[in-house]
């Protein structure tokens, strides 16, 4: 196409933009004229694994597929271009750390957990253990003042002077009760000996338990430095990653989709359409393979005139077809029936965008393909959705060959258009996203 727009130039043959009266969507090009373009050489897998993989190591997948692209089919597809693979290549890289140091750093911070757990632990086990060695010092110490107490009835009781005459009473009750003293010392020195031996123990363990905690201390502030050493790259790493999807959305967004010759604007403007086309009219059934065929017949995807679809899939500059003023030969005149709101000309339309509406066709036909609420004629993702609007308002479901064909022919009524349409569908129809 863009060839003979160049010869046309030259020769000043401008009946190839002429528009047919006879056009529902305006069409500007005479089909039956259009040249034959060599097809692309189509792959049959158009996934990029490796940024697959990466992103499903820092859990980003759903993440890259809410900017990657409007339809999450085509956020994934192998895309070439400037700078890209430099990008590309970064994002893999810093995806591949982040995976890591999330790796590390979720193993310290766990790590510390634990730590902190087995502190509390300990810190309870020693307060517990301090009590019971509280609770058997007391004890040592009453059993202590029980013995000084024996020892003072002894000694008193030893200065007494025995009874006189036959009191055998007193001499038995002083017997007993030296008897039960002793038995009651006995008793409390044992009983001493064993509280000294508890406490001794009490006081080990406790020695445990500090030396333990200490340890413990010594590797949570270990893991606590290593870790506060991470956070930095980690910090800088969280921030830098979401950021390179973005750059590289925006860098594989003007690409060219491999194995396929289209921007992935572009194609994921087709891609849209058909989504947008298939809430719209369910019963359709139209596919993006068609949308993408009128749209490299019409305008070569946005590209002939010198254009290029942007990042946000509205064209650099407008894409308008001749006014239908009568000038040309072959075509009719038009008069103008939108105030020139959409072709810029108040006295008489022209076809107008990518895919070369009449401002009429435009009226009944516009939809909104990007959600922007913005309708524009000059926009990939409008256009694209528009056709879907149009094809299968007329004739459906487009499943079927015939009706298929037909839709074509209500686009533009000539048969060498259908056929060239249809033949750049089956050459779509050969891409496969994944």
């Amino acid at each position: 196409m863009r060839s003979i727009l160049r010869l046309c130039r030259v020769l000043g043959v401008l009946t190839l933009f002429a528009v047919l009266a006879t056009t529902p969507a305006g069409a500007q090009s005479d089909s039956d004229t259009a040249p034959d373009v060599e097809a692309p050489d189509i792959v049959l897998t158009a996934v990029d694994t490796e940024l697959l993989a990466a992103l499903e190591t820092v859990d980003l997948v759903d993440e890259w597929t809410a900017v990657g692209t409007l339809d999450p089919r085509s956020t994934l597809v192998s895309v070439t271009g400037a700078n890209i693979d430099v990008t590309r290549r970064s994002l893999l890289d810093a995806a591949t750390e982040l995976a890591e140091i999330r790796e590390v750093g979720h193993r310290l911070e766990a790590l510390l957990a634990q730590l902190d757990e087995i502190e509390a632990q300990l810190e309870s086990e020693h307060r517990h253990v301090d009590a019971e060695a509280a609770v058997t010092t007391l004890a040592l110490g009453v059993i202590d003042d029980a013995l000084a107490d024996a020892a003072v009835a002894r000694y008193v009781r030893g200065r007494v002077l025995p009874p006189t005459g036959e009191d055998l009473e007193a001499v038995y009750t002083d017997a007993t009760h030296s008897t039960l003293v002793d038995v009651a010392v006995e008793d409390l020195l044992g009983h001493h000996g064993r509280l000294v031996e508890a406490l001794a123990d009490k006081r080990s363990e406790g020695a445990d338990l500090a030396a333990a905690r200490t340890r413990s201390q010594a590797t949570r502030q270990a893991t606590q430095t290593e870790l506060d050493a991470l956070r930095p790259r980690w910090d800088e790493l969280e921030l830098a990653v979401p950021e390179m999807l973005v750059d590289l959305r925006d860098q594989r967004l003007n690409g060219t989709v491999v194995g396929l010759g289209l921007t992935l604007v572009t194609l994921d403007a087709y891609l849209t359409g058909e989504a947008v086309t298939a809430e719209r009219r369910p019963d359709c059934g139209l596919r993006w393979q068609a949308i993408a065929a009128i749209g490299r017949v019409e305008s070569n995807h946005g590209r002939d005139q010198g254009g290029r679809v942007l990042g946000d899939g509205r064209l650099s500059s407008p894409f308008l077809g001749p006014l239908l003023d009568g000038s040309l030969a072959g075509t009719q005149v038009v008069v103008d029936s939108d105030d020139g709101a959409v072709d810029g000309d108040a006295a008489f339309d022209r076809a107008v965008g990518p895919f070369q509406f009449l401002p009429n066709s435009w009226k009944t036909a516009g939809v909104d393909g990007d959600g922007d609420e913005i309708l524009e004629v000059q926009n990939m993702y409008d256009g694209a959705a528009s056709v879907g609007e149009y094809l299968c308002s007329r004739v459906s479901p487009l499943t079927d060959e015939g009706m298929l064909r037909e839709s074509f022919l209500r686009y533009n009524a000539s048969g060498a258009y259908a056929d060239k349409v249809a033949g750049w569908m089956q050459t779509y129809d050969e891409f496969v996203l994944g």
